[in-house]
């Protein structure tokens, strides 16, 4: 009972907040009231004007006036039934309205300088009236199963009869409850996400009220009973207060006018604590489309590891010895430029035939065993030097 009692105390702060949008409710139900009441008197005028009959309205006594007007011959030829649904119709068509505009408000999401409750009409109004169609053929449904309930009761006499009816009120009232949270919560969601699919969002508001039935039952139930103590408490007063002067007329209307001004503010900090736990719990996304879910990226698969020992490397070539024999290399008119690598790597080296080398010199060592013969010329100049 906690959590309801803290959410009813921020929807008493917020509906505080947003008197304006509270007066606005209640000349939502006022307005309409005073074109049927101004409707309804233009048609009983020249029958009940200035008649004894008419008097017992001045002693609160309104309800037995309109069954014994009933009764009577001229009552026949009043559309009065006629003007009564025009103004239901009227007054509800005006509450889905201003409800549009009155949960934009609470909200409080509206920058500076927009007026969020004519903009929340505009925007919100059509899909409000969808929502009213899906919640009135739900109630409709909730009254026709409560009728077995009655019937049941109805066979063991007048006694359980009478207690059957009430216990099928106290079943509408519930199922009415239940039906009424959904319908709130359903049209806090699109008009927080501007989506449109009514019928949707109904329903899984419907699964959210079940699910959460322990927190927004006792909050509902407690603004509901509020409301019925003051309307009780009107009744009473107005049996009690004799209406003779036109100063007794201007206390009683203006006493009424406050009870229902009151109401108002009740039923603003209702939709204020449904704002406020519908934030609390994320906002989530009822009335709208199913958002696809973004693919992961596939995740690179490991290498598989190997069952056995790899084969091992091939050893590496040993480096060729260096040949003793010289070497000749080609000669080259101009000496091409080497990059690094060729520079790092082992020259090239021209091979040839034995044939185009030529005789090999001797070694060493037979060098100095075998001298050369001396030319004529050798000679010569041998003899010269011994000279």
């Amino acid at each position: 009972m906690i959590l309801p009692l803290t959410l009813s105390g921020h929807g008493f702060r917020r509906a505080r907040r947003h008197l304006a949008t509270v007066l606005l409710l209640y000349l939502a139900s006022l307005v309409p009231a005073l074109l049927v009441v101004s409707l309804i008197s233009a048609d009983l005028g020249p029958s009940l004007d200035r008649s004894l009959f008419a008097e017992r309205l001045m002693t609160g006594d309104g309800f037995g006036v309109w069954m014994d007007f009933q009764r009577s011959d001229e009552s026949g030829q009043q559309p009065i039934f006629s003007v009564m649904l025009g103004r239901f119709l009227l007054a509800t068509l005006l509450q889905v309205l201003v409800a549009a505009g009155l949960v934009e408000v609470l909200l409080e999401r509206a920058a500076a300088g927009e007026r969020p409750f004519l903009s929340g009409i505009g925007r919100h109004g059509f899909r409000f009236v969808r929502s009213g169609l899906v919640f009135a053929v739900m109630a409709a449904i909730a009254v026709a199963l409560s009728v077995p309930v009655r019937m049941a009761f109805q066979k063991g006499g007048d006694r359980l009869a009478l207690i059957g009816l009430l216990v099928q009120g106290l079943v509408i009232f519930l199922l009415y409850a239940v039906l009424r949270l959904a319908y709130d919560f359903s049209r806090v969601s699109a008009a927080a996400h501007g989506e449109g699919r009514m019928l949707v969002g109904f329903f899984k508001a419907l699964g959210f009220v079940f699910r959460h039935l322990m927190v927004v039952l006792p909050l509902f139930l407690l603004f509901a009973v509020t409301m019925a103590v003051l309307h009780l408490g009107l009744v009473a007063i107005r049996a009690r207060w004799a209406v003779d002067t036109p100063g007794d007329v201007l206390g009683w209307l203006l006493a009424q006018q406050a009870v229902f001004f009151g109401i108002a503010f009740l039923r603003t900090a209702l939709w204020g604590a449904e704002v406020t736990y519908f934030q609390g719990i994320g906002e989530p996304r009822w009335c709208g489309r199913r958002q696809p879910q973004p693919r992961a990226a596939p995740t690179p698969k490991a290498p598989p590891r190997p069952t056995s020992r790899p084969a091992p490397e091939p050893p590496e070539p040993a480096p060729e010895p260096v040949s003793a024999t010289p070497q000749i290399t080609p000669e080259r008119d101009e000496p091409q430029p080497r990059t690094e690598p060729e520079q790092q790597a082992q020259p090239e080296t021209l091979r040839l035939t034995p044939r185009e080398l030529g005789p090999l010199p001797e070694p060493a060592e037979d060098r100095a065993e075998t001298r050369p013969a001396e030319g004529p010329a050798e000679r010569e100049q041998g003899e010269d030097r011994e000279d």
